[in-house]
């Protein structure tokens, strides 16, 4: 009998860039549905903040996290966003548009 190979589960870190250091970020296992979630998250961090316009497009840049670094946490340093543990570069999957 042949062993299928596992599919390895990466899960995505979405992040928010607000200016002046500050962000919002939340991790999931779906590209998309973890940009939409950042947003609402956003919302809720920042709102009281700053004005937000119904219909208002948000660049969420997501990147990519091994399985067995989930819990590492991450860290940025002129816009490198890296492993905190490991102090590896986090790939970049992509940068979704989400209007909210």
């Amino acid at each position: 009998m042949r062993k299928l190979k596992e599919e390895k589960k990466v899960q995505y870190l979405a992040i928010i860039f607000t200016g002046a250091g500050g962000c919002t970020w939340i991790r999931g296992d779906k590209d998309i549905d973890t940009a939409v979630d950042c947003v609402n998250s956003y919302k809720q961090d920042w709102g009281h903040l700053v004005r937000l316009k119904k219909n208002d497009a948000y660049p969420v840049h997501l990147y990519m996290i091994e399985p067995e670094n989930v819990n590492n946490g991450w860290e940025s340093s002129h816009g490198i966003i890296r492993d905190a543990t490991t102090k590896k570069e986090l790939p970049f999957h992509k940068t979704f548009w989400v209007v909210k």
